[in-house]
């Protein structure tokens, strides 16, 4: 009905408002306030004329309604005509989030109604009007009835049993809300108990890598001892050797040794203790990124970190380990001795600076002995 995006943008503001508020008369200044803040318009009134006048046309043209049967003015309001009856998905999904509530219901009903309610919920409420501000508070309503749905169900399909749907119910949640860790702590533990460990450990490395690479942090606390949980129990399956050693092998590996950072901490401890031991020269290296300036884009340390990962893991050896510290930051650690670590990482940087010409970026080195 709205072809053009933005001609149309503020006739689509005006008609969810009025929809949204359709049983009551709205003040001519209130909708003015709404949809043209801090007086973006001379004329404001005959602003808002033209733009009903516009709705109302635009209804009238597309389908069987009249344009000024459904927008209706009196006494210098405005209203949508509440005997034209309208479906909101939002709407229903309060409705059905509500009727979920009641504990008297037994609870495969009340697993019903909330899943009803999470399947119309298709992302955050207009979301390229989001920044409006009228829009912003009631997006970031119905946004927290989904979340509120979402981990009211989980708690009872989890008291079911039932944690294959538990998977599905977080990775459609997860794919609107990216960053919201509870999502992944549930996903994790909805795979550990359907005893997919396998696919649990990938998620885990494939969101720690996502949120220190677009958001610059670690994750808390309770999805990291998720993960030494998951270790722990995958360690303590028995099997033969055979299938240990097939297991553990990694025939296309080459170069260093990329890992989490808390599979780093154990190989610093084990190699700490065996150079000390042993007598052996390990060194601990960490390179920091910086600009010569302030860079506002975030996207152009982003892609040099890339593309320093993929120099240091190919220029090192299998016997090297790295992992990122920061979104920012390498730790590497290197079995030699001082003068052969400082020649390694003038090399890796050297080609560093022929593959990735950007002089706005520099890298500082801190070489300091494990023992």
């Amino acid at each position: 009905m709205f072809k053009n995006a933005e001609r149309s943008r503020q006739v689509i503001s005006l008609f969810v408002f009025l929809l949204l508020h359709r049983f009551e008369n709205i003040s001519q200044e209130r909708i003015i306030e709404a949809l043209w803040p801090e007086d973006e318009s001379d004329d404001p009134v005959n602003a808002l004329k033209n733009l009903v006048y516009r709705l109302r046309k635009v209804i009238s043209c597309h389908g069987t309604l009249d344009g000024n049967d459904c927008v209706v003015s009196k006494n210098g309001t405005y209203a949508w005509n509440c005997d034209i009856p309208c479906y909101i998905d939002v709407e229903e999904m309060e409705r059905l989030w509500q009727n979920a509530k009641d504990n008297k219901l037994p609870v495969p009903e009340r697993i019903d109604l909330y899943k009803k309610a999470l399947s119309l919920y298709r992302g955050r409420f207009m979301e390229d009007f989001y920044f409006e501000g009228w829009v912003a508070p009631i997006a970031s309503y119905y946004q927290n009835i989904y979340m509120n749905c979402l981990y009211e169900v989980i708690k009872l399909l989890n008291e079911e049993k039932r944690y294959e749907e538990i998977t599905h119910l977080c990775e459609a949640a997860i794919s609107m809300e990216p960053y919201e860790e509870t999502l992944h702590e549930n996903l994790l533990k909805s795979l550990i108990n359907s005893g997919k460990k396998g696919r649990a450990l990938e998620h885990y490395n494939y969101i720690s890598k996502k949120f220190y690479k677009d958001l610059g942090v670690k994750l808390c606390d309770s999805i990291r001892c998720l993960y030494k949980e998951l270790i722990n129990d995958l360690k303590s399956s028995e099997t033969d050797i055979t299938t240990i050693k097939e297991e553990m092998n990694d025939p296309e590996a080459k170069g260093a040794f990329l890992c989490d950072y808390e599979i780093f901490k154990c190989i610093y401890r084990l190699e700490s203790r065996t150079a000390e031991r042993a007598g052996q020269s390990v060194f601990l290296c960490l390179l920091t990124m910086r600009s010569t300036i302030d860079i506002n884009r975030n996207d152009v340390i982003v892609i040099a970190m890339d593309k320093l990962e993929k120099i240091i893991v190919s220029s090192l050896r299998k016997g090297d380990v790295v992992s990122r510290f920061s979104p920012t930051q390498f730790v590497l650690l290197l079995p030699l001795s001082y003068e052969n670590g400082e020649k390694v990482v003038a090399r890796l940087l050297d080609r560093f600076r022929q593959e990735y010409k950007n002089p706005l970026i520099k890298i500082d080195v801190n070489l300091e002995p494990v023992i």
